[in-house]
């Protein structure tokens, strides 16, 4: 990561200084920048980075850049405003199934089980394969139908999380919870 972040800085200087790159590709590197922060859990500069970025309007993939600023949020603990920077990402691209699943994790954490199923319901009906076999998705919906006494319909969903892989730790939490309905 430390070698990560060197490489994304040196690459926005030289950028900046090369006017064939432009703003869009700085806001591309920025919003990578940004990722890495929060991989090395400092949110605070992830997120003023990924603010910047998020708002930049030569920015060719907005919604990226609004997701990784929610999820910056939601690792800092900023469930609220993981939700506010999340939802704007899928204003952004209303195909962006990590975005609709950070959204639903964050409603999770803050306990509001009838939007976290709707935002992972939005995630795994996105007509991608990769998003349909999203397994933390499974998962987390099954969390929320659970709490809303949906008891069928979380079974169901606990039941493909372990299709996918029921060796994984998802998979692992997702026997655990079928075990405890039975």
């Amino acid at each position: 990561l430390v070698k990560a972040e060197e490489e994304l800085r040196e690459a926005r200087k030289l950028a900046a200084q090369n006017p064939s790159y432009g703003p869009p590709f700085i806001a591309e590197v920025e919003n990578s920048l940004g990722v890495v922060l929060v991989h090395q859990k400092r949110y605070d500069d992830a997120i003023a980075m990924l603010r910047e970025t998020a708002s930049n309007l030569l920015n060719r993939t907005p919604h990226l850049a609004w997701g990784n600023l929610g999820w910056a949020y939601y690792e800092k603990g900023q469930y609220t405003d993981a939700v506010a920077a999340l939802t704007q990402s899928i204003r952004h691209q209303n195909r962006f199934c990590l975005g609709y699943y950070r959204l639903g994790q964050a409603y999770l954490a803050l306990r509001d089980f009838e939007h976290a199923e709707e935002s992972l319901t939005h995630c795994l009906e996105v007509p991608d394969e990769g998003c349909h076999n999203l397994q933390d998705a499974w998962h987390l919906r099954g969390q929320a139908r659970a709490r809303l006494g949906q008891r069928e319909d979380a079974i169901g969903d606990f039941e493909r999380c372990l299709e996918l892989a029921a060796s994984t730790p998802t998979g692992r939490a997702c026997q655990s919870y079928l075990e405890a309905t039975q």
